[in-house]
Order: C-alpha cells, then structure tokens, then sequence
C-alpha cells in the first residue's frame, strides 16, 4: 500500500506495468522528430484551410460602409468608400480575389 500524503488514507499500489497514467499521461518520453512531424502536420493544415475573410461593415459614425479583410495571418485590411451595403457585398463578390490576387504579388515582390 501506498500512503497517500495528503492524509486521506491509505491508497492500493499501481501497477508499474500498467500504460498510462491519470489524464493520458504517459512514460513515453517523445522523440525530437515525433513533435517535428506534429508540428509539420499542423502546420500544414493550417495553411490548407486558412483562407482570407470579408465582412461589409458599417461606419459607426454616418452612412457609408467599408470592406473588412481579416487575412489568414490575423493581418485585417479596410477597403473604404462604399455608400451602401449592397456595393461592399458587390465588390467582395466581383472585386475581392482579384485585390487579394494583387495584394499576395505585391507582398511576394516584397521579399525578394
């Protein structure tokens, strides 16, 4: 028996060879290239359904709207100058891969 320190009593022994642990802990020690494959693979799919969004918004203080980018990155752009809600979602549908098109060369133009 074990003592548990606590002063609850007395509690029955674990098994050493038993797997796990409370909670999924484990023994298992992880090697450096398990976490990199993790890592990787997280990382990957991040990218795959990461994907830019676009929101008409109202200006809190008159009439007119804007457009709202929030970039994968968590970067958020504003495009101004819409006198209504209907031409921000006009321009999100019609207009809004071509400026991201724009804006990822620019930014790729950038770093070289």
């Amino acid at each position: 028996m074990v003592v548990d320190i606590r002063g609850a009593g007395q509690v029955p022994d674990r098994d050493p060879h038993a797997r796990g642990g409370p909670a999924g802990v484990t023994d298992r020690l992880w090697e450096t290239v398990d976490v990199v494959d993790v890592l990787d693979a997280f990382e990957a799919k991040q990218k795959r359904t990461s994907r830019p969004i676009f929101e008409g918004v109202k200006w809190a203080l008159g009439e007119s709207f804007y457009v709202r980018v929030t970039l994968p990155d968590g970067t958020i752009e504003r495009i101004e100058g819409f006198a209504t809600e209907g031409e921000a979602g006009r321009w999100i549908k019609n207009e809004s891969v071509v400026w991201l098109r724009q804006k990822n060369e620019a930014v790729s133009t950038d770093a070289h």
